[in-house]
């Protein structure tokens, strides 16, 4: 009995471990919530602004972590909801809240 019991566990644990990556001690994996139409920028103090622009460039995305939030376009380079603004040039960005750079000098990826 004993030995049958110890076979069957090394089958089972042989199967699970063998079925691809999924694996019962791994934990959930962890999936980016930057869409791969956003532009992503590196900026000082190794911070990292995702933006994605939209409707033409009418309105720009944020995309945080944690958050994201939409900012409406007020001239060709900026985009703000009245206490965020954020800032586009060429392949350069900031971001300001409540007229503070809080993400500055931004450099897009591959820009």
């Amino acid at each position: 009995m004993k030995l049958e019991t110890n076979a069957m566990l090394l089958v089972i644990a042989t199967a699970v471990t063998g079925c691809g990556t999924w694996s019962p001690w791994s934990g959930p994996a962890e999936q980016s919530r930057i869409p791969r139409d956003a532009a992503v920028y590196q900026c000082e103090g190794g911070k990292t602004l995702a933006v994605r622009v939209e409707e033409n460039g009418k309105s720009a995305m944020v995309i945080f972590p944690e958050r994201e939030f939409r900012l409406e376009q007020t001239d060709s380079a900026r985009y703000s909801n009245g206490r965020t603004t954020l800032h586009l040039e060429g392949s350069k960005a900031w971001l300001e809240e409540n007229q503070t750079r809080v993400y500055s000098d931004c450099e897009k990826n591959g820009g």
